[in-house]
């Protein structure tokens, strides 16, 4: 039984993105990451998460 907890952070802003990933990562977790709304819409497409956490302005996101 698999017991991965994953977890996706899509930010623009690349310090708060890396901060969040190294201490989500330290705590145990497998992180992926993403800079803008097209290339988390990609890996959405191809992963299963557990957890997204995102950033609601930034590049690519239509609705703003």
């Amino acid at each position: 039984m698999s017991t991965s907890k994953r977890i996706l952070i899509t930010d623009d802003d690349e310090r708060f993105q890396a901060v969040t990933v190294s201490m989500l990562e330290r705590a145990g977790y497998e992180c992926d990451s993403a800079l803008d709304a097209n290339a988390a819409q990609k890996l959405l497409q191809n992963n299963t998460y557990n957890l997204i956490l995102a950033d609601i302005k930034m590049p690519g996101n239509l609705n703003m």
